[in-house]
């Protein structure tokens, strides 16, 4: 059976490998029906692709790779869909579930290349390469700046 060690940004927030393991464990699940509901799979079985997850959380400091906000994790330990029955109704359950991480596609489905980013980051990338979300965010800025301010 291959062993799958907590990630150290993960260690000093005080997850276990056991933790660790079962959020794992349900990440794959997640990202492998959502694959195969779209015939885009890249892995041969939920296990490479478990390899290939567990890869990119140890890749990963424990920051978004583009916005750089830290990854609120307290919830992995309950495991993601207790946690979510537990913050239904709770008025900052949105902000709390912006900031959890989540597995993104680095270049689309039917890829094997996959980074740990915030929901929110996931949400907004869609199917955007990492490329051309940076560029998007850039014009979004830029036009903020450039727009004249409305009247109040």
């Amino acid at each position: 059976m291959t062993s799958y060690p907590c990630p150290e940004w993960l260690k000093r927030r005080r997850i276990t490998d056991e933790e660790y393991g079962r959020w794992l464990d349900h990440q794959t699940s997640k990202v492998w029906m959502r694959e195969k509901k779209h015939c885009k799979t890249a892995c041969t079985t939920p296990g490479e692709l478990k390899q290939v997850l567990h890869v990119a959380a140890h890749a990963s400091n424990g920051r978004d790779p583009y916005s750089g906000a830290r990854f609120f994790v307290k919830h992995l330990r309950a495991g993601w869909s207790d946690a979510q029955a537990h913050l239904n109704g709770n008025r900052h359950y949105l902000t709390l579930r912006r900031c959890m991480p989540s597995f993104d596609h680095v270049k689309g489905l039917g890829h094997k290349a996959y980074e740990l980013c915030t929901r929110e980051t996931n949400a907004a990338k869609s199917y955007m390469s990492p490329t051309q979300f940076v560029d998007l965010c850039r014009r979004v800025v830029h036009h903020r700046d450039n727009q004249a301010p409305t009247p109040a």
